[in-house]
């Protein structure tokens, strides 16, 4: 049995590329306080452990892994919407107004 299997770890590197596909190193960083004056520190509560330092080296209890892939969903979906537009005329309300609003 490995030394990661013993203590019920991951690699939160390869889940979260499992997941949100892609380069994953940034992603990584939400986990990570050494990061935190950058990205939001997530890992609040959670069984992390930092290896040597790099992106690749971050491990995770696989328990908390759920919890982990939750907390990014949410940040990058808030980080990643749009506000809405202003119309060019102030007197036109904004389209997501119910009528009764406007």
């Amino acid at each position: 049995m490995s030394y990661e299997q013993d203590k019920q770890t991951v690699n939160l590197g390869e889940k979260l590329r499992a997941v949100f596909k892609g380069q994953i190193q940034y992603l990584v960083r939400y986990f990570d306080k050494a990061y935190s004056s950058e990205y939001q520190y997530l890992g609040d509560g959670l069984r992390i452990e930092i290896g040597s330092g790099d992106y690749q080296d971050i491990s995770i209890h696989q328990d908390d892994l759920d919890e982990a892939i939750r907390r990014l969903r949410v940040v990058l979906d808030a980080r990643d919407q749009k506000p809405p537009e202003k119309p060019e005329n102030d007197d036109i309300p904004p389209p997501f107004l119910p009528d009764w609003a406007k």
